[in-house]
C-alpha cells in the first residue's frame, strides 16, 4: 500500500532514485524514500508523538461497530475478523497522526 500518491506534471521525471525503507513501521508498511532531481532526499516521516490518540480511540469504535456480524465458530470467519480488525486499526491510526516532510541537501 502506497501512502502518498504524486500528482503534479512533471513530476515523475524528477525522481531519480526510490527505496523502500527497512526502518519497521506499524504491521505492514514501510517508508518510500525518494530523490527527486536538484531538490535533496525527502522523507517523509510519520510524527507518533503527534498522534490524537483520543480520535483514535472514538475512530476504531465506530470503525469496529460498522464492521458485519461473523460466527466466529467458522475458521474463515475467523480470518476474515483478523482482517477486518487489522485494516481498522490501521485506518484509524493514518487518520489521527500528523506527517513531517523532511529535505536533505545532497552533496553534488
Amino acid at each position: 500500500m502506497i501512502d502518498i500518491t504524486l500528482g503534479s506534471f512533471g513530476i515523475p521525471e524528477s525522481i531519480t532514485s526510490w527505496e523502500v525503507s527497512s526502518e519497521p513501521y506499524l504491521v505492514d508498511h514501510r517508508h518510500i524514500l525518494f530523490t527527486l532531481r536538484g531538490s535533496g532526499t525527502l522523507r517523509l516521516i510519520r510524527n507518533t508523538r503527534g498522534t490524537n490518540w483520543g480520535s483514535f480511540r472514538e475512530g476504531l469504535t465506530n470503525r469496529l461497530e460498522r464492521g458485519p456480524q461473523m460466527n466466529m465458530k467458522d475458521e474463515d470467519d475467523v480470518g476474515l475478523a483478523v482482517h477486518w480488525v487489522q485494516q481498522d486499526l490501521i485506518l484509524a491510526y493514518e487518520c489521527n497522526y500528523s506527517l513531517t516532510l523532511l529535505k536533505q541537501v545532497d552533496n553534488l
